[in-house]
């Protein structure tokens, strides 16, 4: 049976226990028990965060399992990137909200130019500590995307590189009984079928994971409900984001997206995972946004 969780994207990512931003870069005085108790209060049963949400509570990982607890929630998934981003450790990465998502000029900022065997290595190391970490925090799952990169660079080596990578990755993760789960992302080297293909070629397909992210593929131009059946029981996890006929992501069933058609492709294929609710800048209050995708999703789920 599928489960509602809520992606907590439109309420910020986490600066630091106080403040958070949102990809249009403002900055919001609220914190992640703020966050969870609209999660809560909007009757989802779970939710998934980004990394910068979890790492200021490393040191105290019982302090986040009592938040995360005390609300009736559970820690579903959280989002890390493969390969570093082009940034700076103390910059915020933000979108240009006039454009639309699929415009590549979003995703050129934070791209890197180049794979070499010393990043991935120190990758690897990085992701290591990661894995132990999210363990003490009560993770089950980690959605991994990436690496960012324009076209232009993306020589067919990096896939093989990046496959390996993952399979490294998700063989430390499986020993804390931890899945991961592969995001197919605009600006990246696996945005479409050919891409997701080319990189299974080099990751293990029963040790890695797929999740389905509809905006993202429908910006790709990719059927996410044909997705859902080419890949079948690899998917482990869904993203559920809608996106707007001139490419901006905006509430459930306001969009392009033909979530009817999806749910009836994940039903066919056995699908019983989560299904996580996502918006990154909502235009009205973030509460209100995630309250309409929760009342959407729980009346295409009873069809």
């Amino acid at each position: 049976m599928m489960r509602i969780g809520c992606h907590i994207l439109q309420w910020g990512m986490g600066i630091d226990r106080k403040k958070r931003y949102t990809w249009d870069g403002k900055i919001w005085n609220r914190s992640l028990e703020q966050t969870l108790d609209s999660v809560s209060n909007c009757n989802y049963e779970g939710f998934e965060c980004n990394d910068s949400d979890v790492t200021p509570y490393f040191n105290n990982p019982g302090e986040f399992r009592t938040i995360v607890s005390s609300r009736g929630l559970k820690f579903v998934s959280i989002w890390n990137t493969l390969l570093p981003k082009k940034m700076a450790s103390d910059e915020l990465q933000t979108v240009n909200p006039d454009l639309p998502m699929s415009d590549p000029g979003q995703y050129a900022p934070i791209s890197i130019s180049n794979v070499d065997e010393r990043t991935v290595q120190e990758d690897l190391a990085e992701k290591k500590h990661f894995a132990l970490k999210l363990s003490e925090l009560g993770g089950g799952m980690v959605t991994i995307g990436g690496p960012y990169m324009v076209s232009e660079n993306i020589r067919e080596e990096y896939y093989e590189m990046a496959g390996h990578l993952l399979n490294e990755i998700a063989e430390e993760y499986k020993k804390y009984g931890i899945k991961v789960s592969y995001h197919p992302e605009l600006g990246t080297i696996a945005q479409n079928v050919r891409g997701v293909d080319l990189l299974f070629d080099y990751a293990d397909k029963g040790l890695v994971g797929l999740c389905l992210e509809t905006a993202h593929l429908t910006c790709a131009g990719v059927d996410p409900a044909e997705f859902v059946e080419r890949y079948g029981p690899r998917i482990t996890h869904a993203h559920m984001k809608d996106v707007s006929s001139d490419g901006k992501f905006v509430e459930l069933g306001t969009g392009i997206v033909q979530f009817g058609k999806i749910i009836r492709a994940l039903k066919k294929v056995g699908y019983n995972g989560w299904l996580m609710a996502e918006l990154d800048i909502p235009v009205r209050s973030a509460d209100e946004s995630a309250r309409a995708n929760k009342v959407f999703l729980d009346a295409l789920l009873k069809e």
